[in-house]
């Protein structure tokens, strides 16, 4: 009986180990058209309910997946990519300022041109 218990161990054991090693960590850094680092970038795994991050003050981030899953980087002004990983461990990723397409009315939208400047008025904003 023990033997039969011990080898029953030692098979889930070793499939878990197998499974853990099918996971990479993949590492980097995002950035604006400009190379200033972006917090709070949303990187999620593209078909895949949690193990998501964002980045933190420094603009970098750390996932966990499964090799040539697609990750998807999100934040508000910029435009969403979509990038196919393959088998590396890091990724810097450059995210480029949405196109506005619709006017859309509100207030505490930045209105200056002064990048300092924010607006507590209401004033006519674009949304993409």
């Amino acid at each position: 009986m023990k033997l039969y218990i011990t080898t029953l161990l030692l098979m889930l054991g070793s499939s878990l180990a197998a499974h853990a090693q099918d996971y990479i960590q993949v590492t980097g850094t995002v950035t604006d058209g400009i190379n200033n680092t972006l917090t709070g970038v949303s990187v999620t795994i593209k078909n895949q309910v949690g193990g998501g991050a964002m980045t933190n003050d420094k603009g970098r981030y750390t996932v966990r997946t499964e090799p040539y899953s697609t990750l998807i980087f999100s934040h508000i002004g910029f435009a969403t990519q979509e990038i196919k990983l393959g088998n590396k461990g890091l990724l810097n990723v450059t995210l480029t300022v949405a196109r506005l397409k619709r006017p859309v009315a509100g207030d505490r939208y930045r209105c200056g041109a002064s990048e300092k400047t924010y607006g507590y008025r209401s004033c006519f904003c674009y949304q993409r």
